[in-house]
């Protein structure tokens, strides 16, 4: 299936509700009693991010590996130990966070796409979970798109994250990363992790439509991400800016050298997952809320012409 032209030019609005008050007052009002059915994915969340702040706190504490091997054998098989009981726990419950938070923030999608008519969440929620094997489908699809930049992504950000580590082995470095690499590899992680975030949430909400097929789905979403791209780099800069603002004021320390320390403090980090996960329960259905609103004359009438 390809975007019908004269469709979106019949349907077509610019997002200016973006700088409309009354909206954020609406949406803002709309998402708070939803919160305690997000309480779940953003526990499973918090400790999943935890996990992460604590694997890294060990590789950032393992300094010459070869004078800890030899000095403390024992120590050295502890943070072994720790560093793999976090990695893995900290996966699986990431995998199962996500995954309810995918389902949830469909049913937001799905709620908002249909309109106020006295549904709740929790209905919301039941067709979706109803839909598992076509949703299942939609992002397996979807998956095929995202490959690309979701490698990249990775590749980049790993690199990045073992070069602060400063690992070495016998006093020689086991990575370094030239200086004049670390600029392109940020700009090529964020122009990636601009792709993955605004490709999955156009997905999200064309997903919540269950009359659209699983590979029409995945197309479409692709299709409207270039159709629309200015519009979706706007929206996409209030995504950041808003989860920056409510969910990570942290991250921006990390500008200021004076705060160098602070960063790196175990229980820093994990007093700010936890405020992270907490506020998640707005930030997240307010980012779902921004592509529905602006994607949802489109799909209703994709929904009406399959009807």
């Amino acid at each position: 299936m390809k975007v019908d032209s004269q469709i979106l030019d019949e349907v077509y609005k610019k997002p200016d509700f973006l700088f409309e008050v009354q909206w954020w007052q609406r949406s803002v009002k709309a998402v708070l009693p939803w919160c305690p059915r997000l309480l779940l994915p953003a526990a499973l969340l918090a400790i999943s991010n935890i996990c992460g702040v604590v694997a890294e706190a060990i590789m950032g504490n393992v300094g010459n590996l070869a004078n800890i091997i030899q000095t403390d054998p024992t120590k050295a098989l502890g943070m072994a130990l720790l560093l793999l009981l976090a990695v893995l726990l900290g996966t699986v419950l990431g995998l199962v966070s996500c995954s309810l938070w995918m389902v949830e923030l469909t049913a937001v999608s799905r709620l908002l796409i249909l309109g106020d008519d006295g549904k709740s969440l929790g209905e919301s929620f039941s067709e979706v979970k109803k839909a598992g094997k076509h949703i299942f489908a939609v992002w397996l699809w979807g998956l095929l798109y995202l490959i690309v930049p979701t490698l990249i992504l990775s590749f980049t950000m790993s690199l990045l994250l073992i070069s602060k580590m400063n690992l070495s082995f016998v006093d020689t470095a086991v990575f370094f990363l030239p200086p004049f690499l670390a600029l392109p590899l940020q700009l090529l992680a964020l122009i990636s992790l601009f792709l993955v975030v605004a490709y999955s949430m156009i997905l999200m909400v064309i997903s919540s439509e269950f009359s659209i097929s699983a590979k029409d789905a995945a197309h479409l979403s692709a299709e409207l991400f270039q159709k629309f791209l200015s519009e979706i780099m706007l929206m996409s800069v209030f995504l950041i800016v808003l989860d920056l603002l409510i969910s990570s004021p942290f991250c921006l320390l990390s500008l200021f050298p004076q705060c160098a320390s602070l960063m790196k403090n175990l229980a820093f980090g994990v007093s700010c997952q936890f405020w992270f996960a907490a506020t998640s329960m707005i930030s997240w259905p307010l980012s779902v809320m921004i592509f529905a609103e602006f994607l949802r004359p489109f799909v209703l009438k994709l929904k009406a012409k399959a009807d």
